[in-house]
């Protein structure tokens, strides 16, 4: 008895916390609310992309706190507490490796901590709502098909009994998954399972994120990448003093994330939210001529350009993707509405699963993209 009041007021007092936490934000950032209004343009062609940045700076000020753009109030509350509660281990910085100038140790100490415990907790939390919506799904559909059992007889009435049997079992593995996942939110947030499950029952959906914000965004991606970090620290080290990297401004190239839309090829912005990615147009963009001017070996100047053009190439192989689920989901969601009696459980389940696969996308995107 003891144990379970005190494991009580344990709960109370983290619910306490993490709804003061998800009000104030982590180091003072608010999690915003995006616009449920969608964008209207007044003609059918696309907008010159500075009419959508007038649009997203009314409502977003820089894709800090990503994740708030789900404008979803359990998620904002489960990272803001992670932050906090793994605060110590975060802020413990790794020290530049003057001695061991290799590709792996410039990672390590080049990548944000934070951005790993975001994406986690994040990833967890989707599958959490992934298994959840799941489960209630098949829950409606068992309702429906012992409701039909009592007015079918015969062979009908057999297959009923099997399908249920099965569903019976497939029941009882969501809720060990459920189990599964709460424990792993647990583990990386430092919250006890017992008040992630009760949090967790409300707002039962997949969160869906504004992409927006991504489109209209002047964030330099280069400047957050860890891995483009490392290249630089490479390039300066290999190049034994030809270029100090306090000289570099204006030398090594830079882009920002709205140009990887083609906005010179125009960007197909509508009010069902159509929109494209121009593969390769954010690479011919790039310029590594002044690099070039200042180093003798070109080689070094090529295994530098190599990482970048990869790196752009593959934030704009996630753009595409992301792209591309969300217009399966748009397909699927219309057989939702056509489909009959007999398949809407089938149906309703492909468009949770393509609902599941960009959101997944999206979380892998900021990951890439270093931010948190």
């Amino acid at each position: 008895m003891l144990k379970k009041l005190t494991a009580l007021l344990v709960c109370l007092f983290c619910l306490t916390s993490c709804q003061q936490l998800a009000l104030q934000g982590y180091r003072g950032v608010t999690p915003r609310v995006p616009s449920s209004q969608s964008v209207t343009m007044s003609e059918p062609e696309a907008p010159h992309f500075s009419a959508i940045e007038a649009h997203i700076s009314q409502n977003y000020r820089g894709l800090e706190a990503w994740w708030s753009f789900f404008n979803d109030s359990v998620l904002n509350s489960l990272v803001s507490s992670g932050l906090s509660l793994n605060a110590a281990q975060l802020g413990a910085k790794t020290d530049f490796p003057k001695g061991n100038m290799t590709k792996v140790a410039l990672l390590n100490y080049y990548k944000d901590k934070r951005v790993n415990l975001v994406n986690s907790v994040a990833k967890d939390y989707i599958e959490y709502r992934y298994i959840q919506i799941q489960s209630n799904l098949l829950e409606e559909y068992v309702n429906r098909l012992e409701l039909d059992l009592e007015e079918s007889a015969g062979s009908e009435g057999k297959r009923i009994r099997t399908e249920l049997e099965y569903l019976g079992k497939k029941k009882q593995e969501f809720s060990k998954e459920i189990l599964a996942a709460s424990l792993s939110l647990s583990k990386t947030t430092k919250l006890l399972p017992e008040y992630i499950d009760e949090i967790l029952k409300d707002n039962q959906k997949m969160p869906d994120y504004d992409i927006m914000p991504i489109m209209a965004s002047s964030a330099k991606i280069l400047t957050n990448a860890a891995q483009i970090d490392t290249a630089r620290s490479l390039l300066h080290y290999k190049s034994q003093g030809q270029i100090e990297m306090k000289d570099t401004k204006g030398m090594l190239p830079e882009i920002r994330l709205n140009q990887l839309f083609g906005v010179s090829e125009n960007i197909f912005v509508n009010a069902n939210g159509t929109w494209r990615v121009k593969i390769g147009h954010a690479q011919e963009q790039i310029d590594f001529s002044p690099l070039l001017l200042h180093l003798v070996h070109r080689e070094l100047v090529q295994e530098y350009q190599d990482v970048v053009n990869s790196y752009v190439s593959e934030i704009e192989s996630m753009l595409v993707n992301i792209a591309t689920l969300r217009e399966q989901q748009e397909v699927l969601n219309n057989a939702v509405a056509r489909a009959t009696k007999e398949n809407i459980y089938k149906a309703r389940l492909a468009t949770l699963r393509a609902e599941y696969e960009k959101t997944k996308a999206v979380v892998k995107l900021f990951k890439s993209l270093d931010l948190y």
